[in-house]
């Protein structure tokens, strides 16, 4: 049995689509002379195949991300890779956290890498979920059809970037709670399971990292009952008032 370890992102999307313009050879004496211009067809094939590769469906629209968003998911397994060499090498490295750089492994993610076959990361996609109760959080869902219900799930993560929004919010460190709730199909209506609540201050920028190995083991065995999550918001003062996040 393959073992699992799995992160998943809330980012916009990693763009490696970019303006191909032609196709390259080598002229035989040291350099890469272009052979020929890409056709409008050329580029829609190279693009569908990149996509597939990526495991999207279309070319995501183009959003505006804190640079650190944009890398993230690819970055970690650069990370996964540079980790594991290093340990081949019997080089022991200090992992520092940085927004901008290197995204830092816990010691839960140090425990799944060792003992996983398999490591999967997965974007955040456009999806429809029918309304909830809730208007003010965010809605998040990823495509895990690509996981085998007979492999064993190690750790599944959902990391979610925090960006320092300083004039957001009234008071520049004010404490918050945020909370991750899965969405449920009970009863022929959308409710919301409480999966993790995590206390977090207005000022800070950076990743949060949470566990939500038992609801990916639930949907990678139901695969139709994945509705996503829902990220909730609130003030540690006033509890009972989600706001915008």
């Amino acid at each position: 049995m393959h073992c699992f370890f799995i992160s998943i992102f809330l980012i916009n999307v990693a763009y490696v689509l970019c303006a191909l313009s032609g196709f390259y050879v080598d002229d035989g004496v040291g350099q890469t002379v272009i052979e020929r211009l890409m056709t409008n067809d050329d580029q829609q094939v190279i693009e569908h195949e990149i996509l597939d590769l990526l495991g999207l469906s279309k070319r995501p629209r183009k959003r505006h991300s804190h640079s650190s968003m944009s890398k993230s998911a690819p970055q970690f397994l650069l990370n996964v890779y540079d980790k594991l060499s290093a340990e081949a090498n019997n080089a022991h490295t200090r992992h520092v956290r940085s927004t901008e750089d290197k995204i830092i492994f816990t010691e839960a993610d140090d425990r799944a890498i060792d003992q996983s076959d398999i490591i999967m990361t997965f974007l955040n996609e456009n999806h429809h979920v029918s309304e909830v109760r809730h208007e003010k959080g965010r809605r998040l869902w990823f495509d895990l059809s690509k996981v085998d219900e007979n492999m064993q799930i190690i750790l599944a993560e959902l990391r979610l970037y925090q960006l320092n929004q300083k004039n957001k919010y009234k008071k520049s460190n004010e404490s918050m709670s945020l909370a991750v709730y899965s969405i449920m199909n009970i009863d022929g209506e959308k409710d919301l399971i409480k999966i993790s609540e995590t206390d977090i201050s207005t000022n800070r920028d950076g990743w949060i990292e949470i566990n939500v190995t038992s609801v990916v083991e639930l949907w990678k065995m139901q695969k139709i009952s994945n509705n996503g999550f829902y990220i909730g918001a609130y003030y540690k003062s006033r509890p009972g008032t989600e706001i915008f996040c």
